[in-house]
């Protein structure tokens, strides 16, 4: 299963009701405001459907649609015993691989090879392009 913004593929449809959840204190008795599932859904919201990671299957995808008002977003995650870094600024991808061994990587639909301590920075301007052709 790809992660999506939605069904459309739209970050819009998302936007609103995640600035909503960050914003929402709904009673006294959470600590501050913070909710921990509520932490674990934006961060689901926001890493499976901004950044359009993809768990499923034998490659780590990454197919990113950020919301036109965000100017990056960067996360780490342990796939399959291996560290790996993800920044996401406009139209570019940076993936680096921080412990483990080498692994393939997909990025807007293309997969590459992601090397130890090697940044593999992709632009996702061209897979843009043919999505709309």
């Amino acid at each position: 299963m790809r992660g999506s913004t939605s069904p459309t593929g739209s970050p819009d449809r998302l936007t609103g009701p995640t600035n909503l959840l960050c914003r929402t204190d709904l009673d006294a008795n959470s600590a501050g405001g913070v909710r921990i599932a509520a932490l674990g859904a934006l961060w689901q919201a926001v890493i499976l459907g901004f950044a359009g990671l993809d768990l499923s299957g034998d490659t780590l995808g990454i197919d990113p649609r950020l919301p036109p008002e965000w100017r990056s977003l960067s996360f780490r995650l342990c796939w399959r015993g291996r560290s790996v870094a993800i920044r996401i600024a406009g139209k570019t991808v940076q993936a680096t691989l921080v412990d483990g061994e080498p692994m393939d990587i997909r990025i807007a639909g293309v997969t590459r090879k992601l090397t130890p301590s090697a940044t593999l920075e992709v632009s996702t301007f061209d897979s843009d392009q043919r999505l709309s052709s």
